[in-house]
């Protein structure tokens, strides 16, 4: 995740740090190295189902142009730069009941189809995946000082993006930002003109997702981050993919593209999903069938102690008659 505000960290560092030498991070950046990093891969077979889990959407229906964008170099961001009031947020019991407000939104990228996202769902990769970085707005004034407690007072919510042939017109107000960045250098700023509706940019099926404890997933590596991770993709046209891999990077000439975070491992931490998957579900159906099955031998058993015991009876009926 790029960040606008990095803690007491010289510019210089913030330069130094490449997608090429992702094992460098942690030289500066001793917290890339420690065990609850993201992103990591999304394992059906490891999943905890916990269907009390919900997110709720504030003003993310509402049409807003208040957001600045820029080519940071290794990222297009989309900084929101409204007032409190309309600034969209998320909540629910995915987030304890606090509301967090939205701070940013980008997005990362393949030079590929094949590559780009950093999360993976059982080892599939999207081409495209947006985090929407939010911060805890119930005790935090501004997203800087949430980012110096460790206590998960950051929410990123991430949605996957698959290729289709026809453009998606809901995306048309970001593909042509990103166009507009593909010819500036990096650092270059343009305000949006173009009301943006982000309610469309999420997947139509916002109940299905995972959650999971992390970090942000470019330096400083922050592990103060709760991921929710959207298990069902959105769509954009090949078109306006293509429009992703023409933005330069802090080395005019350079596409930024394949900027996404290596795996990391897991470490014992767990992953819960809101939702009842395949594999869930196909072990439910074992159980119930498993329970069915002992149900009809319990009866069976029955049944046939029941014979045997009326087989006794009438043998000794028998025997009194014919005494």
């Amino acid at each position: 995740i790029i960040l606008i505000i990095l803690l007491n960290r010289k510019v210089d560092t913030f330069q130094k740090w490449t997608y090429d030498d992702q094992k460098a991070w942690s030289i500066d950046n001793k917290e890339c190295s420690d065990h609850f990093q993201s992103p990591i891969n999304i394992n059906h077979n490891d999943l905890i189902l916990n269907d009390s889990l919900k997110i709720e959407f504030h003003n993310y229906n509402q049409p807003s142009s208040n957001y600045r964008v820029t080519n940071h170099g290794r990222s297009v961001q989309f900084d929101y730069i409204g007032d409190s009031i309309m600034v969209p947020m998320i909540t629910g019991s995915a987030l304890n009941g606090k509301e967090f407000a939205l701070q940013q939104f980008h997005f990362h990228w393949g030079l590929e189809p094949k590559f780009g996202s950093e999360h993976r769902i059982d080892n599939h990769i999207y081409p495209i995946e947006m985090h929407l970085v939010h911060y805890n707005h119930d005790e935090y004034q501004s997203f800087s000082q949430a980012l110096q407690s460790r206590n998960e007072n950051v929410a990123v919510l991430a949605i996957f993006f698959d290729i289709q042939n026809q453009n998606n017109p809901d995306f048309d107000v970001i593909s042509e930002k990103i166009q507009h960045l593909q010819t500036t250098h990096t650092n270059y700023s343009i305000d949006l003109q173009d009301r943006l509706i982000l309610q469309f940019l999420l997947p139509k099926n916002t109940r299905n997702f995972y959650r999971y404890h992390g970090s942000f997933t470019t330096p400083p590596c922050t592990t103060n981050v709760t991921w929710l991770v959207m298990n069902q993709p959105n769509e954009i046209g090949f078109i306006q993919y293509e429009k992703f891999k023409d933005v330069i990077d802090h080395k005019p000439g350079k596409p930024i593209g394949n900027n996404y975070r290596q795996l990391q491992q897991l470490n014992g931490r767990k992953i819960e999903c809101s939702f009842q998957n395949h594999q869930q579900q196909q072990q439910q159906n074992n159980n119930n069938n498993g329970d069915h099955s002992n149900k009809s031998i319990s009866m069976i058993i029955i049944l046939v102690l029941s014979i045997i015991d009326l087989l006794a009876f009438l043998t000794i009926s028998k025997f009194y008659m014919f005494k």
